[in-house]
């Protein structure tokens, strides 16, 4: 059996664990957008504040990690396209810019990667472009060239 995750950081990453702990034997795909496959999104106020100083420190688990319960992680990898009737998937890779396609799992599995930027646009201070994605932490300013509030 095969699963495919599509979306990292909390939910994508729950689900790929969840199932390795469920099926020891199940091959395990996730793909994931952003360089992050999961970080502390809590600690992004802290993080943005310079309380944290680092966003290495967000980081709670690298591909490596999940590389070591025969997880595999795709980031910076973008699924296109679903094709249900085929079963088959339309991956871009975002390094190379060159789209793939792959075999499906029967059923692949959308975590919440990105979802939180779909809300951005009701913050306060959301068009700041020095504020960029919640989701994306790799793309948000260091500490140290943002005023310490939003006014």
């Amino acid at each position: 059996m095969r699963l495919v995750v599509i979306g990292g950081i909390a939910a994508g990453t729950k689900a790929a664990s969840r199932a390795r702990r469920v099926d020891p034997d199940l091959e395990i795909t996730i793909y994931q957008e952003e360089p992050e496959i999961s970080i502390s999104e809590c600690g992004l106020p802290y993080f943005l504040s310079g309380v944290v100083e680092s966003r290495d420190d967000l980081i709670a688990r690298t591909p490596e990690k999940f590389a070591e319960k025969d997880v595999e992680v795709l980031t910076r990898h973008r699924v296109e396209r679903i094709d249900p009737e085929n079963k088959t998937l339309t991956i871009k890779d975002l390094e190379a810019d060159e789209e793939f396609e792959e075999e499906a799992a029967p059923e692949p599995v959308e975590g919440a990667a990105g979802a939180a930027g779909a809300g951005a646009a009701g913050w306060a201070g959301a068009e700041l472009d020095r504020l960029g994605s919640p989701s994306a932490l790799s793309s948000l300013p260091t500490p140290s060239g943002m005023p310490t509030a939003v006014g």
